[in-house]
């Protein structure tokens, strides 16, 4: 992370944009083309991992961007998951899902690594605190 100046310079951005780009070019083609729902869901899974870890990169803090990295990690274990289906169906064949599956780990890999990163940060904690009503202060405790 350090040196970074786009989302797209980061390791866990690359493997989930090379993730959605495979997990269109497959849903394209035979048989898994006409499952719809399917489709349909494996895509919006694919296509939310970039698309958070770009969102939170673009936050003001690392709590923050830590954040945006967990809604992205789930929704790479959602695509992890729709290629176990996608194996069960036979929309894919042994050794296609075998390479899917090492990237989607390999994704799922960069995001953790990142987010514990965030969590060394400066001022990972030093996110201000809510407001709470009816409190003297304002503030939590």
């Amino acid at each position: 992370m350090a040196g970074a100046n786009r989302p797209e310079e980061l390791a866990a951005w690359q493997l989930a944009w090379e993730l959605k780009q495979r997990v269109y070019a497959f849903t394209r083609t035979g048989d898994v083309a006409r499952d719809r729902d399917f489709c349909t869901d494996i895509r919006r899974a694919a296509r939310s991992a970039p698309h958070n870890t770009c969102e939170g990169f673009y936050r003001f803090s690392p709590a923050d961007f830590a954040q945006f990295l967990s809604f992205a990690r789930g929704s790479l274990g959602e695509v992890r998951d729709q290629l176990l289906h996608a194996l069960d169906e036979k929309f894919l064949n042994d050794a296609e899902f075998a390479e899917l599956l090492l990237l989607v780990n390999r994704a799922i890999g960069a995001n953790t690594k990142l987010q514990a990163y965030l969590r060394t940060a400066p001022g990972y904690f030093a996110r201000p605190r809510r407001k709470k009503p009816g409190s003297p202060t304002g503030r939590e405790p």
